[in-house]
């Protein structure tokens, strides 16, 4: 059963007052989830929240966007980033980006870049000044014990016409 906590602060000067409510959940299980309520009124008016609950088995990664391959153009000598963002619990393991099939490290020409947000994460693949030499398929992959996801983009390099 679920555990209701409240605090109370009176703050100094015409701050105000805080009242702070919090549930805990001690072994969540499946019948757990579903839509948590909170109101609260008082002489100066009432507000309403709600929250979703979802108790998953497994962990999962979910990438947003476009569905895998992404078609990118660039000209040559111009820069391209490569752009993932996804949704995982728990936090990826591991992450990387390769091409055709070479794991890429983070150089210069190749920036690598990793964003965590609680659980949406963005990890981009900067292509610093292209070479006619390097279209082809670059896959970014994430995984932890749970799940993995491999995203590929189709890289087309326009070469300089002399």
């Amino acid at each position: 059963h679920p555990v209701q906590n409240q605090s109370s602060h009176i703050f100094s000067s015409s701050q105000g007052y805080l009242r702070s409510t919090s549930l805990f959940i001690a072994a969540v299980s499946r019948s757990d989830s579903g839509i948590y309520r909170c109101h609260a009124h008082n002489e100066k008016g009432h507000s309403d929240t709600a929250v979703q609950l979802d108790i998953l088995d497994q962990g999962f990664i979910t990438v947003l966007g476009s569905p895998s391959p992404v078609q990118a153009d660039v000209k040559e000598g111009e820069s391209l980033t490569l752009r993932v963002e996804f949704d995982s619990y728990p936090a990826p393991s591991s992450i990387s980006w390769s091409y055709n099939g070479k794991h890429l490290l983070n150089t210069t020409e190749h920036v690598i870049s990793f964003h965590p947000r609680k659980y949406r994460f963005i990890s981009q693949l900067r292509l610093v000044r292209v070479l006619g030499s390097e279209g082809g398929i670059y896959t970014f992959s994430a995984s932890h014990g749970d799940a993995s996801v491999d995203h590929l983009f189709h890289v087309y390099v326009n070469s300089k016409q002399h």
